[in-house]
Protein backbone atom coordinates (compact mmCIF):
# COMPACT_ATOMS: atom_id res chain seq x y z
CA UNK A 1 0.00 0.00 0.00
CA UNK A 2 1.88 2.70 -1.20
CA UNK A 3 1.81 6.74 -1.27
CA UNK A 4 4.00 8.77 -4.04
CA UNK A 5 7.22 10.60 -2.31
CA UNK A 6 6.02 13.87 -3.18
CA UNK A 7 7.89 16.65 -1.01
CA UNK A 8 5.53 18.56 1.58
CA UNK A 9 2.55 15.86 1.12
CA UNK A 10 4.62 12.67 2.75
CA UNK A 11 6.61 12.11 5.87
CA UNK A 12 5.51 15.64 7.65
CA UNK A 13 6.18 14.57 11.25
CA UNK A 14 9.75 14.17 10.31
CA UNK A 15 9.79 18.06 9.51
CA UNK A 16 11.07 20.07 10.61
CA UNK A 17 13.98 18.44 11.90
CA UNK A 18 14.02 17.47 7.90
CA UNK A 19 13.04 19.51 5.15
CA UNK A 20 10.39 18.18 3.22
CA UNK A 21 12.61 17.28 0.35
CA UNK A 22 14.97 15.48 2.81
CA UNK A 23 11.50 13.75 4.00
CA UNK A 24 10.41 13.03 0.80
CA UNK A 25 13.67 11.39 -0.36
CA UNK A 26 13.39 8.86 3.17
CA UNK A 27 10.34 7.99 2.17
CA UNK A 28 11.27 7.04 -1.58
CA UNK A 29 13.72 5.09 -0.05
CA UNK A 30 11.26 2.95 2.17
CA UNK A 31 8.71 2.62 -0.48
CA UNK A 32 11.68 1.24 -2.58
CA UNK A 33 12.75 -1.22 -0.16
CA UNK A 34 9.22 -2.71 0.61
CA UNK A 35 8.76 -3.61 -2.87
CA UNK A 36 12.40 -5.16 -3.09
CA UNK A 37 11.00 -7.12 -0.02
CA UNK A 38 7.67 -8.00 -1.81
CA UNK A 39 9.35 -8.98 -5.16
CA UNK A 40 11.60 -11.83 -3.27
CA UNK A 41 8.57 -13.70 -2.23
CA UNK A 42 8.15 -16.79 -4.74
CA UNK A 43 5.75 -18.09 -6.11
CA UNK A 44 3.64 -14.88 -5.38
CA UNK A 45 3.09 -11.84 -7.73
CA UNK A 46 3.79 -8.16 -6.31
CA UNK A 47 1.36 -5.14 -6.68
CA UNK A 48 1.86 -1.80 -5.19
CA UNK A 49 -1.47 0.12 -5.06
CA UNK A 50 -1.41 4.05 -5.57
CA UNK A 51 -4.69 5.77 -3.84
CA UNK A 52 -6.73 8.03 -6.21
CA UNK A 53 -5.28 11.17 -7.29
CA UNK A 54 -1.32 10.00 -6.02
CA UNK A 55 1.03 10.88 -8.56
CA UNK A 56 1.08 6.81 -9.85
CA UNK A 57 4.49 7.44 -12.38
CA UNK A 58 6.32 8.50 -9.43
CA UNK A 59 5.85 5.31 -7.81
CA UNK A 60 5.95 3.32 -11.09
CA UNK A 61 9.72 4.79 -11.37
CA UNK A 62 10.25 3.15 -7.99
CA UNK A 63 9.54 0.37 -8.81
CA UNK A 64 11.56 -3.19 -9.25
CA UNK A 65 11.58 -5.32 -12.07
CA UNK A 66 8.30 -7.64 -11.45
CA UNK A 67 6.19 -5.51 -9.37
CA UNK A 68 2.85 -4.37 -10.87
CA UNK A 69 1.90 -0.51 -9.92
CA UNK A 70 -2.23 -0.20 -9.85
CA UNK A 71 -3.70 2.77 -9.22
CA UNK A 72 -7.06 2.44 -6.81
CA UNK A 73 -10.50 3.83 -7.24
CA UNK A 74 -11.01 4.71 -3.89
CA UNK A 75 -9.05 7.00 -1.58
CA UNK A 76 -7.87 6.09 2.19
CA UNK A 77 -5.90 3.42 3.57
CA UNK A 78 -9.44 1.59 4.93
CA UNK A 79 -11.17 1.90 1.39
CA UNK A 80 -7.85 1.19 0.21
CA UNK A 81 -6.88 -2.15 2.05
CA UNK A 82 -10.46 -3.39 0.96
CA UNK A 83 -10.15 -2.66 -2.49
CA UNK A 84 -6.99 -4.40 -3.01
CA UNK A 85 -7.87 -7.52 -1.17
CA UNK A 86 -10.90 -7.62 -3.38
CA UNK A 87 -9.48 -7.21 -6.68
CA UNK A 88 -6.54 -9.57 -6.01
CA UNK A 89 -8.69 -12.36 -4.71
CA UNK A 90 -11.26 -11.55 -7.65
CA UNK A 91 -8.38 -12.67 -10.23
CA UNK A 92 -8.17 -16.31 -8.56
CA UNK A 93 -7.67 -18.97 -5.70
CA UNK A 94 -4.82 -17.81 -3.36
CA UNK A 95 -4.24 -15.43 0.20
CA UNK A 96 -3.03 -12.05 0.21
CA UNK A 97 -0.25 -10.10 2.11
CA UNK A 98 -0.78 -6.54 2.23
CA UNK A 99 2.10 -4.32 3.67
CA UNK A 100 2.88 -0.73 4.61
CA UNK A 101 5.56 1.24 2.60
CA UNK A 102 7.09 3.01 5.36
CA UNK A 103 9.05 -0.49 7.41
CA UNK A 104 12.19 -0.68 6.41
CA UNK A 105 12.95 -3.43 8.85
CA UNK A 106 10.80 -5.65 7.74
CA UNK A 107 12.34 -9.14 5.66
CA UNK A 108 10.90 -11.06 3.04
CA UNK A 109 10.83 -14.00 6.13
CA UNK A 110 7.94 -12.06 7.75
CA UNK A 111 5.53 -11.62 4.13
CA UNK A 112 6.65 -15.62 3.51
CA UNK A 113 5.81 -16.39 7.28
CA UNK A 114 2.50 -14.65 6.94
CA UNK A 115 1.33 -16.23 3.26
CA UNK A 116 2.76 -19.58 5.20
CA UNK A 117 0.36 -19.47 8.37
CA UNK A 118 -2.79 -18.56 6.12
CA UNK A 119 -2.29 -21.47 3.73
CA UNK A 120 -1.32 -24.13 6.07
CA UNK A 121 -4.61 -23.21 7.72
CA UNK A 122 -3.17 -21.85 10.89
CA UNK A 123 -5.00 -19.06 10.88
CA UNK A 124 -7.72 -16.69 8.50
CA UNK A 125 -5.98 -13.61 9.22
CA UNK A 126 -2.41 -13.06 10.30
CA UNK A 127 -1.26 -9.32 11.59
CA UNK A 128 1.66 -7.82 12.22
CA UNK A 129 2.10 -5.29 15.22
CA UNK A 130 3.76 -2.53 14.90
CA UNK A 131 5.31 -0.19 17.56
CA UNK A 132 2.72 2.64 17.46
CA UNK A 133 -0.39 0.46 18.05
CA UNK A 134 -1.14 -0.23 14.25
CA UNK A 135 0.19 -2.60 11.98
CA UNK A 136 2.33 -3.22 9.36
CA UNK A 137 0.60 -6.13 7.64
CA UNK A 138 -2.47 -7.97 7.51
CA UNK A 139 -2.84 -11.52 5.59
CA UNK A 140 -5.95 -13.23 4.16
CA UNK A 141 -7.46 -15.98 2.34
CA UNK A 142 -10.89 -14.46 2.01
CA UNK A 143 -12.37 -11.05 2.20
CA UNK A 144 -13.96 -9.98 6.10
CA UNK A 145 -15.92 -6.48 5.15
CA UNK A 146 -16.43 -6.47 8.43
CA UNK A 147 -12.82 -6.39 9.71
CA UNK A 148 -12.42 -2.74 8.62
CA UNK A 149 -15.26 -1.34 10.14
CA UNK A 150 -15.32 0.83 12.93
CA UNK A 151 -11.74 1.43 13.79
CA UNK A 152 -10.48 4.47 14.23
CA UNK A 153 -7.77 4.97 11.54
CA UNK A 154 -4.41 6.85 12.28
CA UNK A 155 -4.63 6.21 15.99
CA UNK A 156 -2.43 3.99 18.26
CA UNK A 157 -6.04 1.71 18.99
CA UNK A 158 -5.75 0.59 15.04
CA UNK A 159 -4.45 -2.86 16.34
CA UNK A 160 -6.53 -3.46 19.32
CA UNK A 161 -9.82 -2.33 17.70
CA UNK A 162 -8.93 -4.60 14.15
CA UNK A 163 -8.35 -7.55 16.95
CA UNK A 164 -11.64 -6.87 18.68
CA UNK A 165 -13.14 -6.82 15.38
CA UNK A 166 -11.85 -10.42 14.26
CA UNK A 167 -13.06 -11.84 18.02
CA UNK A 168 -16.44 -10.50 16.84
CA UNK A 169 -16.60 -12.45 13.37
CA UNK A 170 -15.00 -15.57 14.82
CA UNK A 171 -11.45 -15.17 12.96
CA UNK A 172 -9.06 -17.20 14.07
CA UNK A 173 -5.72 -14.45 14.04
CA UNK A 174 -2.07 -15.03 14.60
CA UNK A 175 0.69 -12.35 14.83
CA UNK A 176 3.67 -11.52 13.34
CA UNK A 177 6.95 -10.35 15.35
CA UNK A 178 6.43 -6.34 16.43
CA UNK A 179 8.27 -4.13 13.61
CA UNK A 180 8.45 -0.48 13.48
CA UNK A 181 7.00 1.71 11.11
CA UNK A 182 8.64 5.26 11.21
CA UNK A 183 6.73 8.50 11.30
CA UNK A 184 8.15 10.47 13.57
CA UNK A 185 12.25 11.66 14.73
CA UNK A 186 11.80 8.89 17.29
CA UNK A 187 11.40 6.38 14.70
CA UNK A 188 14.03 7.37 12.86
CA UNK A 189 16.34 7.30 15.55
CA UNK A 190 15.27 3.77 16.51
CA UNK A 191 15.82 2.48 12.73
CA UNK A 192 19.08 4.27 12.14
CA UNK A 193 20.14 2.35 15.64
CA UNK A 194 18.76 -1.04 14.78
CA UNK A 195 20.08 -1.00 11.38
CA UNK A 196 23.65 -0.23 12.97
CA UNK A 197 23.29 -3.30 14.86
CA UNK A 198 21.59 -5.19 12.90
CA UNK A 199 23.64 -5.99 9.37
CA UNK A 200 21.05 -8.66 8.05
CA UNK A 201 18.32 -6.10 7.75
CA UNK A 202 18.70 -5.80 3.71
CA UNK A 203 17.01 -2.27 3.37
CA UNK A 204 19.48 -0.93 0.35
CA UNK A 205 17.11 1.86 -0.36
CA UNK A 206 16.96 2.89 3.11
CA UNK A 207 20.72 2.40 3.64
CA UNK A 208 21.87 4.69 1.26
CA UNK A 209 19.34 7.65 1.50
CA UNK A 210 20.56 7.97 5.17
CA UNK A 211 24.14 8.33 4.00
CA UNK A 212 23.30 10.48 1.44
CA UNK A 213 22.07 12.60 4.26
CA UNK A 214 24.75 12.19 6.45
CA UNK A 215 26.75 12.94 4.12
CA UNK A 216 24.98 16.16 3.12
CA UNK A 217 25.91 17.38 7.27
CA UNK A 218 22.44 16.59 7.97
CA UNK A 219 22.29 16.19 11.56
CA UNK A 220 19.05 14.94 13.64
CA UNK A 221 17.77 16.11 16.45
CA UNK A 222 18.82 13.78 19.56
CA UNK A 223 15.94 12.24 20.90
CA UNK A 224 14.40 13.88 23.71
CA UNK A 225 14.86 12.58 27.41
CA UNK A 226 12.11 14.05 29.83
CA UNK A 227 13.99 14.08 32.40
CA UNK A 228 17.00 15.79 33.44
CA UNK A 229 19.74 15.02 35.53
CA UNK A 230 21.33 17.56 38.02
CA UNK A 231 23.93 15.35 40.08
CA UNK A 232 25.50 11.69 39.81
CA UNK A 233 27.43 9.50 41.57
CA UNK A 234 29.31 6.45 40.88
CA UNK A 235 29.21 4.55 43.95
CA UNK A 236 30.87 1.27 42.54
CA UNK A 237 32.33 0.48 39.22
CA UNK A 238 34.21 -2.41 37.84
CA UNK A 239 34.71 -4.15 34.65
CA UNK A 240 31.65 -5.59 33.76
CA UNK A 241 29.07 -3.16 35.64
CA UNK A 242 29.10 -0.19 37.92
CA UNK A 243 26.81 1.25 40.65
CA UNK A 244 24.90 5.01 39.78
CA UNK A 245 23.05 6.94 41.94
CA UNK A 246 21.63 10.26 40.42
CA UNK A 247 19.44 13.27 41.41
CA UNK A 248 16.91 14.45 38.88
CA UNK A 249 14.07 17.03 38.14
CA UNK A 250 11.21 14.33 36.34
CA UNK A 251 9.10 15.52 33.47
CA UNK A 252 6.58 17.09 35.98
CA UNK A 253 9.47 18.99 37.76
CA UNK A 254 9.54 16.96 40.90
CA UNK A 255 12.80 16.12 42.47
CA UNK A 256 13.71 12.33 41.86
CA UNK A 257 16.76 10.08 43.74
CA UNK A 258 17.32 7.38 41.01
CA UNK A 259 19.99 4.25 41.24
CA UNK A 260 20.66 1.69 39.00
CA UNK A 261 23.38 -0.69 37.53
CA UNK A 262 25.14 0.52 34.28
CA UNK A 263 25.91 -2.84 32.48
CA UNK A 264 26.95 -3.47 28.91
CA UNK A 265 25.40 -5.03 25.60
CA UNK A 266 25.79 -8.43 25.56
CA UNK A 267 24.58 -11.40 23.37
CA UNK A 268 22.68 -14.38 23.50
CA UNK A 269 23.03 -17.42 20.81
CA UNK A 270 20.93 -19.89 20.08
CA UNK A 271 22.90 -22.57 18.43
CA UNK A 272 21.13 -25.45 16.01
CA UNK A 273 22.65 -28.25 14.81
CA UNK A 274 22.80 -29.50 10.93
CA UNK A 275 20.37 -31.97 13.11
CA UNK A 276 17.88 -29.58 14.10
CA UNK A 277 18.52 -30.04 17.66
CA UNK A 278 19.44 -26.78 19.47
CA UNK A 279 22.59 -27.16 22.12
CA UNK A 280 22.57 -25.54 25.62
CA UNK A 281 24.70 -25.10 28.27
CA UNK A 282 24.52 -26.28 31.87
CA UNK A 283 26.77 -23.77 33.60
CA UNK A 284 27.74 -23.06 37.21
CA UNK A 285 25.85 -19.33 38.51
CA UNK A 286 27.39 -18.43 41.82
CA UNK A 287 25.10 -16.10 42.56
CA UNK A 288 22.18 -18.48 42.89
CA UNK A 289 24.75 -21.03 43.62
CA UNK A 290 22.81 -23.54 40.78
CA UNK A 291 23.33 -24.83 37.78
CA UNK A 292 21.39 -23.30 35.12
CA UNK A 293 20.77 -23.96 31.42
CA UNK A 294 21.61 -21.05 28.86
CA UNK A 295 22.71 -20.80 24.94
CA UNK A 296 26.12 -19.12 24.62
CA UNK A 297 26.29 -15.90 25.69
CA UNK A 298 28.63 -13.03 26.67
CA UNK A 299 29.40 -9.29 26.65
CA UNK A 300 29.87 -7.08 23.71
CA UNK A 301 33.41 -5.94 24.51
CA UNK A 302 33.61 -3.25 22.06
CA UNK A 303 32.64 -5.84 19.06
CA UNK A 304 29.41 -5.58 16.87
CA UNK A 305 26.53 -7.66 18.17
CA UNK A 306 27.40 -9.53 15.19
CA UNK A 307 31.25 -10.20 15.75
CA UNK A 308 30.33 -11.00 19.17
CA UNK A 309 28.31 -13.39 18.41
CA UNK A 310 30.23 -15.40 16.15
CA UNK A 311 33.11 -15.07 19.08
CA UNK A 312 30.55 -16.68 22.02
CA UNK A 313 29.84 -19.35 19.82
CA UNK A 314 33.04 -20.36 18.98
CA UNK A 315 34.31 -20.32 22.30
CA UNK A 316 31.19 -21.77 24.18
CA UNK A 317 30.39 -24.64 21.68
CA UNK A 318 33.73 -24.84 19.41
CA UNK A 319 31.48 -24.36 16.50
CA UNK A 320 31.02 -21.98 13.23
CA UNK A 321 27.58 -20.75 11.81
CA UNK A 322 26.56 -21.27 8.34
CA UNK A 323 23.75 -18.78 8.54
CA UNK A 324 23.59 -16.78 11.54
CA UNK A 325 20.50 -14.98 11.51
CA UNK A 326 19.50 -11.79 14.21
CA UNK A 327 16.23 -12.01 16.40
CA UNK A 328 15.96 -8.78 17.78
CA UNK A 329 16.96 -7.00 21.10
CA UNK A 330 15.42 -6.43 24.79
CA UNK A 331 16.76 -4.69 28.06
CA UNK A 332 16.76 -7.30 30.69
CA UNK A 333 15.36 -5.37 33.61
CA UNK A 334 14.84 -1.30 32.20
CA UNK A 335 13.81 -0.07 35.35
CA UNK A 336 16.94 -1.21 37.49
CA UNK A 337 20.05 -1.32 34.42
CA UNK A 338 21.00 -0.01 30.64
CA UNK A 339 22.01 -3.81 30.22
CA UNK A 340 20.64 -5.00 26.49
CA UNK A 341 20.49 -8.21 24.99
CA UNK A 342 21.15 -8.91 21.66
CA UNK A 343 19.63 -12.47 20.86
CA UNK A 344 20.64 -14.65 17.53
CA UNK A 345 20.03 -18.31 16.27
CA UNK A 346 22.72 -19.85 14.30
CA UNK A 347 22.47 -22.57 11.92
CA UNK A 348 24.46 -25.22 10.61
CA UNK A 349 26.56 -25.73 14.28
CA UNK A 350 28.97 -28.68 15.04
CA UNK A 351 29.66 -29.01 18.54
CA UNK A 352 34.07 -28.55 18.62
CA UNK A 353 36.82 -27.72 20.85
CA UNK A 354 35.81 -24.65 23.10
CA UNK A 355 37.78 -21.99 25.09
CA UNK A 356 36.27 -21.61 28.26
CA UNK A 357 37.64 -19.01 30.56
CA UNK A 358 39.09 -20.74 33.89
CA UNK A 359 36.38 -19.38 35.94
CA UNK A 360 33.56 -20.92 33.87
CA UNK A 361 32.40 -24.20 35.22
CA UNK A 362 29.80 -25.76 32.41
CA UNK A 363 29.10 -28.92 29.76
CA UNK A 364 27.66 -28.51 26.65
CA UNK A 365 23.63 -30.30 25.86
CA UNK A 366 22.15 -31.41 22.97
CA UNK A 367 18.88 -31.58 22.74
CA UNK A 368 15.58 -32.09 19.89
CA UNK A 369 14.21 -27.97 18.94
CA UNK A 370 11.22 -29.15 19.62
CA UNK A 371 11.98 -30.34 23.42
CA UNK A 372 14.13 -27.32 24.15
CA UNK A 373 10.93 -24.83 23.26
CA UNK A 374 8.92 -27.13 25.57
CA UNK A 375 12.16 -26.50 28.11
CA UNK A 376 11.31 -22.77 27.69
CA UNK A 377 8.41 -22.43 28.10
CA UNK A 378 8.33 -24.72 30.96
CA UNK A 379 10.90 -22.74 32.82
CA UNK A 380 13.61 -25.69 32.41
CA UNK A 381 15.73 -22.79 30.72
CA UNK A 382 16.16 -21.05 33.71
CA UNK A 383 18.36 -18.07 32.50
CA UNK A 384 15.48 -16.16 31.46
CA UNK A 385 16.94 -14.05 28.71
CA UNK A 386 17.86 -17.50 27.38
CA UNK A 387 14.75 -19.27 27.85
CA UNK A 388 14.01 -15.45 25.99
CA UNK A 389 16.18 -16.32 22.94
CA UNK A 390 14.86 -19.59 22.13
CA UNK A 391 11.28 -18.73 21.97
CA UNK A 392 11.90 -15.84 20.03
CA UNK A 393 13.98 -18.25 17.66
CA UNK A 394 11.10 -20.60 17.62
CA UNK A 395 9.69 -19.70 14.19
CA UNK A 396 12.41 -18.83 12.40
CA UNK A 397 13.83 -22.36 13.21
CA UNK A 398 10.57 -23.93 12.38
CA UNK A 399 10.78 -22.15 8.95
CA UNK A 400 14.18 -23.58 8.46
CA UNK A 401 13.48 -27.22 9.74
CA UNK A 402 10.27 -27.39 7.62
Amino acid sequence: MTKAPVAGRVKTRLCPALTDEQAALLSAAFLRDAMLAAAQIGHSEPYAFSPAGDDIEVVRNLAPDGVYVERQSSSGLAAGQREAIQRLLERGPGSVVLIGSDIPALQPREIVRAFELIEQGCADVVIGPAHDGGYYLIAVRNDYPGLYEGITWSTSNVLKQTLERAASLDLRVKLLPEIGDVDTIDDLHRLIKQLGRCPDIEAPATRAALQALSGKGVVLPAAPVPWRVTSRNVRFESRWRSFVEEETVTHTGEPSSYSYLIAPDAVWVVPVTPGGQIILLRQYRHPVREWVLEVPAGALDGLSPLDAAVKELREETGGVATDLHYLGEFYGSSGNSTHRAHFFVAFGVEVGVTAHESTELMELLTVPAGLAFDMAKRGEISDGQSALAVLMARDVIRDRLG
